[in-house]
């Protein structure tokens, strides 16, 4: 079993942006083909596990992006979370989709919407 990224323990997020230099590992498309989860939120989507080459850490990121269906542009959205590796990521694709595991999860992580990024719990003050 490996270990989450050490950004995970850093609060700046300049310093995480600073730190992560991700690679993807395994890809798990839109849906889990186990348990039928879709694995994203609102209108299209896919989760992928990455691997940090600075500290060789674990990130499961989960892609989401909302179709406006107007004048308004869509809108793009990315959950990173700290995983041990890809056990953990296909267990977590098992058991919560694309909602879930955003209320679920049981531990901080990062969210980026429209190329902003903040920590989960302190969303509300970007």
């Amino acid at each position: 079993m490996g270990h989450a990224c050490i950004a995970f323990q850093m609060q700046k997020i300049e310093d995480i942006t600073a730190h992560w230099k991700l690679k993807a590992v395994e890809h798990y498309g839109d849906r889990d083909e186990t348990s039928g989860n879709w694995l994203y939120t609102w209108d299209d989507g896919e989760r992928t596990l990455c691997q940090c080459t600075e500290c060789g850490g674990y990130v499961l990121i989960q892609a989401s992006e909302f179709h406006s269906f107007s004048d308004a542009p869509d809108s793009y959205y990315e959950d990173y979370f700290p995983v041990e590796g890809a056990e953990e990521s296909r267990r977590l694709n098992r058991e919560l989709d694309g909602w879930k595991i955003e209320s679920e999860f049981g531990k901080p992580y990062l969210m980026r919407t429209n190329g902003r990024l903040c920590w989960s719990e302190k969303w509300w003050e970007t």
